[in-house]
């Protein structure tokens, strides 16, 4: 009988006698992945546009999500991506211009500008407020969101902000008995955070970190005081001047802050501020800028603000009460940020296992693709099981979300019905699960994105000048901080105790 294995070795040592020897031009190099359109790639994406979005909200937006779910791949906004990346924000000759008078002019990347407007014009934020789904609508912001996120270069950062500010300043605009004035400058200031145009949108900061207390906000420094003098004709300017230093402040670059600051009577209230009057800016100047581990696109800065002119939010002494809904959305922000990372991770660690040659095979090949070794199935299948529950967890979030904003509205028939709250206890539900979310899911995403770096060798630790689709790094140094920001995992773990004390845990 022949002896086809020792026939196979023979022929593979002759072979292998007559090869080339690779050099850096000739040799076996590695066929790139083609990264798939996750709306069409991720099953777990699938499941939560099918499972909380109802038939007719799908069949209206379904184009629209998966043509945003390829154009997040494009060539040129990875360009963009690169070039924020690389060029890193600073402040102009030090925060003084030639002569040695205050400018503080910051410098922010061309990839970075371009990215946030075209997150803007695509209205990854405008989409909860001017989309005719009522509750609805915030599922499918998120969901838009999770995809656009990966490749934003931290310019959802700003755009988490601009929505807590928009959701803050509605709220406020609801309310009877405001000047005309404030109202039309909160009117005004609302158009332009929900505005799909570039040219005329607003994002926002949210100042709220200061040295003494990092995120316990009732060690609040910051003063507010009515102002002196007059509002030289400026009607963005507010009747209170605000005096302080806000030690971690991100979108430094936006066009409006909220914050906290104290009153007369010491205690903490919530204001809006442009950042720029008529001529220069608002009382707010760059006393440097942060250097840090990851989101280096975004500009982060410690901000001495100098009779900075605002508005009241809400009433005076309730300031914390009044900015638990801007801080409700951005912590569902931060939880999106880290599924949407972690499920591009996933999407780049698939395609690279289609493509991925390797060892040989117990069926005589000298080759084999990635994709069908079982060990390494069996680690992308835990990783991705642990994804689909962290998805579900998020979107059952910005589903309570959007029933909480629309307390007229039914409520979703079929699988979701069975946890689905009654009306009365949709918003303790609320309380209590933004905490839970963004604590649990930022914190998981740390090492499920470096394993989506490890499925990937050396490859995946790789940085270059223009890493493209592959640079799973950038996303994993992002989502590093997710636990932190927001509220690091024990603070709210702290809250979460306190918000089932004061009636969550009815729901």
């Amino acid at each position: 009988m022949v002896n086809l294995g020792y026939l196979f070795e023979e022929q593979t040592a002759v072979s292998r006698l007559n090869m080339k020897p690779s050099s850096a031009d000739d040799g076996f190099f590695q066929q790139p992945p083609v990264i798939v359109n996750q709306f069409e790639d991720d099953f777990s994406f699938k499941r939560c546009f099918r499972l909380f979005l109802p038939a007719h909200v799908q069949a209206a937006t379904e184009a629209e999500v998966s043509a945003l779910g390829q154009r997040v791949l494009d060539d040129d906004v990875y360009s963009l991506i690169s070039d924020a990346e690389r060029h890193e924000p600073y402040v102009r000759g030090g925060g003084r211009d030639v002569f040695g008078r205050l400018s503080g002019e910051l410098v922010t990347a061309e990839g970075w500008r371009r990215l946030r407007d075209l997150g803007i014009a695509k209205g990854i934020v405008a989409c909860g407020y001017d989309t005719p789904y009522g509750p609805y609508s915030r599922p499918l912001q998120f969901l838009r969101t999770h995809l656009w996120t990966p490749s934003s270069a931290n310019t959802g950062c700003p755009g988490a902000m601009q929505d807590g500010a928009a959701s803050l300043l509605r709220g406020h605009l609801q309310k009877s008995g405001l000047e005309e004035r404030q109202r039309r400058v909160m009117e005004d200031a609302f158009r332009r955070l929900t505005s799909r145009d570039p040219a005329e949108a607003w994002t926002s900061g949210q100042w709220m970190t200061e040295r003494a207390g990092g995120s316990d906000v009732s060690q609040t420094e910051t003063m507010a005081v009515i102002a002196d003098e007059d509002d030289d004709g400026d009607e963005l300017l507010g009747p209170w001047a605000i005096h302080g230093f806000k030690w971690f402040a991100s979108a430094t670059d936006s066009d409006m802050a909220v914050m906290l600051a104290r009153t007369s009577s010491g205690r903490l209230s919530a204001f809006f501020a442009p950042m720029r009057r008529r001529k220069g800016f608002n009382g707010v100047r760059i006393s440097r800028l942060k250097s840090k581990f990851g989101t280096r696109s975004l500009p982060t800065a410690e901000l001495v603000l100098d009779g900075m002119r605002g508005w009241l939010i809400g009433s005076e002494g309730q300031g914390v009460r009044t900015m638990g809904p801007v801080l409700a959305l951005t912590r569902i922000h931060s939880a999106v940020a880290a599924v949407g990372g972690i499920g591009r991770g996933l999407a780049v660690a698939r395609a690279y296992a289609r493509v991925r040659d390797v060892g040989g095979s117990d069926e005589g090949r000298l080759r084999t693709r990635l994709a069908e070794k079982p060990l390494h199935v069996r680690t992308l299948a835990r990783m991705t099981a642990e994804y689909h529950g962290l998805m579900l967890l998020t979107f059952y979030a910005a589903y309570i979300l959007g029933l909480c904003e629309n307390p007229g509205e039914d409520a979703m028939k079929g699988p979701l019905a069975a946890v689905t709250p009654e009306p009365e206890l949709r918003e303790p539900l609320l309380r209590v699960l933004t905490q839970l979310v963004k604590a649990y899911v930022c914190k998981a995403s740390v090492p499920l994105m470096f394993a989506c770096m490890e499925s990937l060798g050396g490859i995946g630790y790789l940085s270059t000048d223009n890493p493209g689709q592959l640079d799973l790094g950038r996303i994993f140094r992002d989502l590093c901080v997710g636990p932190i920001w927001e509220g690091t995992t024990d603070v709210l773990c702290s809250d979460f105790v306190r918000a089932l004390r004061r009636g969550g845990s009815e729901a």
